[in-house]
This record gives C-alpha cells, sequence and structure tokens, in this order.
C-alpha cells in the first residue's frame, strides 16, 4: 500500500498537529490544581468540545454503527436516552457542585464525604475502570488503524498509545482540552461527510427507507425489545455517568454553577444529534453493503465511497475520536492513581512524595500498561462490560445523595459496597446467559437498598447535611436577564434589544472570530453545509451566502468598527448567529423540499445554535 497518498499524509499532519498543540498548551505547569482543572480557565466551548469529544470514541463509533446496523434503530434510542442522563445530571447535581470546590477529583469528593479510606477504594475502582476503557479504546485505535490506514493493529496500537501519552504526561487537562477541541472539529466535518455521501449513494433518505428489512425499522415490536427494555430505563433515569472519574473531573472543571449548566444543556443536546448521525451512516450501509459484517459498515464507506482529500479528512477524524478519548482517559487515570490512591497511603506513613512529578510518571507508565491490555485482550466490548459490571452499581448512589446533601456516613457505604459486589458476583454466577443482561439493573436496585436503607436505620428518616453556603439555583442568571430586559419597559423597543445583547454577550461571551471564521469558510467553498443540486433558485442561493459571507467578515473585523457603531455590536452577533444557522438552514431546506443533506444540516445546525 501507497502510504505517501494524500490521504495518509492528511492523517500524518493531523497528528503532527495534535502533537504541536498538546505540547505547546501544556507549557508552564507548576502545580497539581493547574495540572488537574487548569485552575478553571476555560470557556464554556472548551469544555463543551472536551467532554463531547471525550464521550465520543472510535469504539462508540465503530460500535454503535455496527449495533445499528445489525439490530436496526432500535439501537438508536439507547445513546439518544444518554441526553436525558446528561439532563438529569444537569438538574439534580450541577448546582451542588460549588460545595466541592477543593476538591481535585472523584476521590476526594468521596474522601470529603465518606473519609479517607473511601477516597482510597473508589480511586482504586476508578483506576481499574478506567484501565478497561482504555484497553478497549486502544484496540478500537487497532482496529481502525488496520482496516482504515492499511497499518497492522499492532502497530497501530503501540504509536497511538505512545502518542497521547507524550502530551497527556506533559500537560494534563491543558493539553488533553487543547487537543480534544481540534480534535472535536475534526471530527465535526468528517462523520457528517461520512453520513452525507453515503446517504446520496444508496438513493436518498426515502430510497434508503423503502429498501431497508421490516426488522430493522423495529423499535417496540422488536424481537429483543424486551431484552434491551431494563438498559433503556437504566440509561435514561438514573445518573450513571457519575459513577465514571472521568464525568466528575469535567465538573470540576468548570468555573461555576452557570458554566456547569451551559456546558452539560449543550452536550445534551448533541446527544440526540450524534445517535441520528450514525443511524444515517448504519442504515446506508444495510442498503449498499447487506453482506457485510457490522463493524465494517463506515470502514466500507471510506475506501469506496469518499474522494480523495475527503477520505483523509474521514481517516483522520476516525483517528481524532479515539485519540480525544484516550487523552482523557489516560489523564485521570495517572490523576486518580497518583492522587486518590498513591498519595493518601504516603500520607498515612507519612512519607512525602512530589505528586506532580509522580502523575507524570504514572501516566506514562499507565499508558504501557494499557498498550499491554489492548494487545492481549481479546475484545474491546468485554473490557467496557467490565466497567459497566463494576463501577455504577458501586458508587452512582453513594456519590449522587453526598453531591445533593444527604447525611451521608461510611458505615452506609462500605456495606453497600461490600454486598453489592456480593450481589455482582452471585448475578455473574447464577443468572442463566439470557439474563445476564439483568445483572446491572439489579446490582443498582441492590446498593441503592441497601444504602438508603443503612441510612433509614440510622436515622429514621431522610436527614439533609448543614452546608457552609447556600445551592444556587441553576437558572438564576436566566431569570435575571430576563428581569433586567423587561423592568426595562419604559425604554424604546430597540433600546431594550440592544441593552439585552449587551448584558448576554458580557455575562456569556461571543467567539465571534472563530465562528465568522468558520462559517465564512462553508459558506464560500460549497462543502457539506452548501453543496447542492438544483439550478432553480441559484442566484437566491448565491445571493444569501454571500450576504452571511459579509456578515461573518464583519464580524472578524470587530476591532476595525468605528466607535459610533461599536455599540452595536452584540445585536449583530446575534442577528448574524440566527442568519447564520436556522434562518439559512431553514431555507435550503425547503428549496430542496426537504431533502436529506438539509434535513442533516438543520439538526447541526440546532446543535451550534443551542451551543452558541
Amino acid at each position: 500500500m501507497n502510504y505517501l497518498n494524500i490521504d495518509h499524509l492528511i492523517v500524518v499532519a493531523f497528528l503532527l498537529i495534535t502533537l504541536i498543540i498538546g505540547f505547546r498548551a501544556g507549557s508552564g505547569i507548576k502545580d497539581m490544581k493547574e495540572y488537574a482543572l487548569a485552575n478553571r480557565e476555560f470557556g464554556t466551548i472548551a469544555l463543551v468540545f472536551t467532554f463531547l469529544a471525550t464521550q465520543i470514541g472510535g469504539h462508540f463509533v465503530i460500535h454503535r454503527t455496527a449495533l445499528i446496523y445489525i439490530h436496526g434503530i432500535i439501537w438508536v434510542v439507547v445513546p439518544a436516552l444518554v441526553g436525558i442522563q446528561i439532563l438529569l445530571i444537569t438538574f439534580l447535581v450541577a448546582p451542588y457542585m460549588v460545595h466541592f470546590r477543593k476538591c481535585l477529583t472523584m476521590g476526594d469528593i468521596m474522601k470529603s464525604l465518606y473519609g479517607p479510606y473511601s477516597g482510597v477504594i473508589t480511586g482504586i475502582i476508578g483506576f481499574i475502570s478506567i484501565i478497561c476503557l482504555i484497553g478497549a479504546e486502544l484496540t478500537a485505535l487497532g482496529r481502525i488503524s488496520e482496516s482504515v490506514l492499511g497499518i497492522k493493529a499492532t502497530l497501530g496500537i503501540i504509536v497511538g498509545g505512545l502518542v497521547f501519552s507524550g502530551y497527556t504526561a506533559h500537560g494534563g487537562i491543558k493539553s488533553v482540552t487543547a487537543t480534544d477541541v481540534f480534535q472535536f472539529l475534526v471530527l465535526a466535518a468528517g462523520i457528517p461527510a461520512i453520513a452525507y455521501v453515503a446517504v446520496s449513494a444508496a438513493g436518498g433518505l426515502e430510497a434508503i427507507f423503502t429498501q431497508l428489512p421490516a426488522a430493522k425499522l423495529q423499535i417496540v415490536d422488536h424481537e429483543r425489545f424486551t431484552r434491551y427494555l431494563p438498559g433503556f430505563f437504566t440509561t435514561a433515569f438514573l445518573p450513571l455517568g457519575l459513577s465514571s472519574p472521568i464525568i466528575i473531573q469535567r465538573l470540576l472543571v468548570a468555573k461555576n454553577s452557570r458554566q456547569l449548566r451551559d456546558q452539560f444543556l449543550a452536550v445534551g443536546a448533541f446527544s440526540f444529534v450524534l445517535p441520528f448521525v450514525l443511524m444515517l451512516i448504519a442504515l446506508s450501509a444495510v442498503v449498499l453493503y447487506p453482506t457485510i459484517k457490522g463493524n465494517q459498515a463506515v470502514v466500507q464507506i471510506i475506501h469506496n465511497l469518499l474522494p480523495v482529500g475527503l477520505k483523509g479528512l474521514a481517516m483522520a477524524s476516525l483517528v481524532g475520536v479515539a485519540m480525544s478519548t484516550l487523552d482523557s482517559q489516560l489523564h485521570t487515570a495517572g490523576l486518580t492513581l497518583v492522587h486518590d490512591v498513591i498519595k493518601p497511603l504516603c500520607d498515612l506513613r507519612k512519607v512525602e512524595i512530589q505528586e506532580l512529578r509522580w502523575v507524570r510518571w504514572t501516566t506514562f507508565l499507565v499508558s504501557i500498561i494499557s498498550i499491554f491490555l489492548a494487545l492481549y485482550a481479546r475484545s474491546g466490548t468485554q473490557l467496557v462490560q467490565v466497567v459497566i459490571a463494576l463501577m455504577p452499581p458501586t458508587l452512582m448512589f453513594p456519590i449522587l445523595a453526598g453531591i445533593m446533601g444527604l447525611a451521608v456516613d461510611r458505615r452506609s457505604f462500605y456495606v453497600a459496597t461490600a454486598v453489592t459486589i456480593i450481589s455482582f458476583v452471585t448475578a455473574k454466577l447464577c443468572l442463566p446467559i439470557p439474563y445476564a443482561h439483568l445483572a446491572l439493573p439489579i446490582n443498582i436496585t441492590v446498593n441503592g437498598l441497601v444504602f438508603f436503607g443503612m441510612h433509614l436505620i440510622q436515622n429514621g428518616k431522610f436527614v439533609m447535611a448543614k452546608r457552609a453556603e447556600p445551592t444556587p439555583s441553576i437558572w438564576g442568571d436566566w431569570v435575571d436577564d430576563l428581569w433586567d430586559s423587561s423592568s426595562a419597559g419604559k425604554l424604546p423597543f430597540y433600546q431594550r434589544i440592544l441593552t439585552y445583547s449587551e448584558r448576554t454577550v458580557n455575562k456569556h461571551g461571543a467567539p465571534y472570530a472563530l465562528f465568522g471564521s468558520f462559517l465564512a469558510i462553508n459558506f464560500l467553498v460549497p462543502y457539506f453545509f452548501f453543496s447542492y443540486s438544483f439550478l432553480a433558485y441559484e442566484w437566491l442561493v448565491f445571493g444569501l451566502r454571500w450576504t452571511g459571507i459579509v456578515m461573518c467578515i464583519l464580524l472578524i473585523a470587530k476591532d476595525q468598527w468605528a466607535k459610533i457603531l461599536r455599540p452595536f455590536f452584540p445585536t449583530f452577533w446575534h442577528v448574524t448567529l440566527l442568519y447564520c444557522l436556522p434562518f439559512m438552514s431553514t431555507v435550503m431546506f425547503l428549496l430542496t423540499k426537504g431533502s436529506t443533506e438539509w434535513l442533516v444540516n438543520v439538526t447541526i445546525a440546532i446543535f451550534f445554535l443551542i451551543l452558541l
């Protein structure tokens, strides 16, 4: 295979840029707080991008697409329900994180709630779980390297593992976040491009649904619906993510509850968008390649349908989604092992260690261990199943109750953890294979009954802890904005609009340069947002696009605005945002008579509108 072609060079350039960004962003780290949380200096958009890049791993894209290909759209439901789980965390947990501002990790939170040994136990469980996740993701990276890049899986695992471990160990969360933002932007271009090309090759959305076997479109009447139903309920209505040290780390990085709310609302919105895009890829593959294996769906589309250049972008996006998850997992693994396990045990023996140096070297060592685990693991899915069986049943209820303010104690945690482990082993040994999927909801139920039962036995009722400061309202600033704008009722209408825009831009920020640059390029170069196959409205579309280009250029040139015009900039930012996203997407969707291409574009535009 020729590895010096344009597509492979695009992937090499992507890796080099990732390394440069990672090492530059992580320079000058002085202490553990900066290494773990970057002193909480990130903006909301950076936090959203790094969270999404972390959650959308290579294993997720390949495995989820394969499940939809094999079992049908019923597997679109599960990832979509994760959006409900994210919203639950937004409402139930985000306001209370203000009480844990001094914590660096999940172990710190558990230590503050249940004592030092509980922090160590949490650290051990978390570390084992993350190691399994890293192994699974490296396994996926190996498969991507072999099937997409034509490189042996072993070489892909080793090189990929060493590449992301270098900048992660060097710069901590700063390097991870900076590279995640870059990788997410590549992902946001590559994955929708794969979906668009696949749907077009299959003849459009209507042609796909008319050619699909009826079994692929079943949900409630699906033969496995009763088997999947317990998983649907636990995924949607229980905040399982709180048992993950990686998600807790993202909760702790936010500046305040408002930023945390905005971050998770944007993530929740995107959680409904991504399954739809993956569904388009999988169902197109069913029509185009009905006899292949499910995990080859994305690979076949990339190799057979994408042109030169776009194929390289798609290849880079798949490598990027794997790396963006790996670096976050590795950062949390090293931090968890040293800060939550090694340092507390050393403190008990009165042994001093240079924690920052230990974390860096441990992070690199963890990557080596994970590489060996991935090389000898039979299946990444089996490693993920170990994590699912271990973390949520033991940690979800204790940390949820503690964060929300229940007066918890260590005995409830210890007893519930011991009983849950017994329940896990019993379910593993006694449940017949057809009922093995019931183990997770059974273990979670056992943990919840024992944990809250112990609390009721000791207190006779549910008792809330007394906290030094009140919990802020998650909607407070939005209510203030509405109240302030309505209280200015004596002002002229246009002046009220200007005042409201100025207040919201000052409070929430406006990434006008990034937004203007990105949209100007998309308006100028008819790529995914503005490719079309009709001529009847060519001049109308031409005029609408150039209007958007001019507005975006004016955003980028903000500093050149005359002083007399600068007070109008916040309102102009909001007008441009509305014009470029919902207005243009809606017009194009109507002009193309509801084409599949613009159905996807409208979905993406809604996500970016919510985010911005």
